[in-house]
């Protein structure tokens, strides 16, 4: 079992029987055999409903970091909570964009003579439904 696991299975134990003490305990070890790995094993109940985090450094440009401090004071979130949202969305957005490119390269040659023979009859469907409808 890893750590994230122990820490997620004794969340659960500690919360059903009210045993507050053994999970701030437990948690403090994890963190010290993590520590010297650059992992950080903790709870944020804030925003993460209870799940693992692990803190780490970044750097970044001044200009940047203002920017981001007073979009995350505008918007009430913490920074490390603005940079878990722009993560989030930029992840989306690039696996968004794989599907569109996989998709954009399997039609690239154009509609085979299957896919003609098939829009051909969805366009007969069509128009013949729009000759029922009343305008």
């Amino acid at each position: 079992m890893t750590n994230n696991q122990k820490v997620i299975a004794l969340i659960g134990t500690c919360d059903r029987r009210g045993l507050t003490n053994r999970l701030l305990t437990t948690l403090a070890k994890l963190r010290a055999t993590t520590r010297d790995k650059g992992i950080y094993i903790g709870i944020t109940p804030k925003y993460t409903n209870s799940m693992t985090t692990i803190k780490t450094a970044v750097s970044i440009e001044v200009d940047l970091f203002n920017q981001a401090d007073e979009l995350a004071e505008e918007l009430q979130v913490s920074r490390s909570r603005l940079v878990s949202m722009a993560l989030e969305r930029l992840i989306k957005d690039y696996q968004t964009k794989k599907i569109v490119d996989k998709l954009n390269e399997v039609y690239a040659d154009g509609p085979t003579e299957e896919d003609r023979f098939w829009m051909e009859q969805m366009a007969k469907v069509y128009a013949e439904t729009l000759e029922e409808e009343e305008w």
